[in-house]
């Protein structure tokens, strides 16, 4: 949000710039100001542009949703797998097992993590998916694998 709001002051200011070079006699004998006033026309109008759809296709509700069902899916495979690994059966799990799904539920928190620290930062906050945010990091436990009896 931040970001766009300075773009779009870069624009003004290039604006502001130009049509001062315009009408003042002054600033017509200073040439720099002509060319940092398109400077920034530029980089306000192409930032802006960018932020602004950058935006858009993260804010998406098909987007959104779709990421939503990709991390409830992952999140109840998680469950899953440990109910799997954790049920009273004949098999005892391996360990590369074990490890691999301490892997997923490493990434899958940090995922979950990262996305919420993004989402309370006002200067990237737009251009990130809020799907992540009703998720709660915790939601999926790691496997401890039981001690062996001496």
């Amino acid at each position: 949000m931040i970001l766009t709001l300075i773009f779009i002051c870069l624009l003004v200011l290039g604006i502001v710039g130009l049509i001062l070079y315009d009408k003042a006699p002054i600033y017509k004998q200073l040439d720099f100001i002509e060319f940092l006033s398109i400077v920034f026309i530029l980089i306000g109008l192409i930032g802006s542009v960018v932020c602004v759809t950058l935006a858009g296709v993260a804010r998406v509700k098909a987007t959104a949703k779709a990421e939503e069902i990709r991390l409830e899916e992952k999140q109840e495979a998680l469950n899953s797998t440990y109910e799997y690994l954790t049920s009273n059966g004949y098999y005892s799990p391996s360990i590369v097992e074990i490890n691999s799904y301490n892997k997923e539920v490493s990434d899958f928190k940090a995922k979950i993590r990262s996305t919420k620290m993004q989402l309370k930062n006002p200067w990237i906050n737009w251009f990130v998916c809020p799907a992540a945010s009703k998720f709660d990091e915790n939601s999926v436990e790691y496997f401890v694998y039981p001690p062996k009896d001496k």
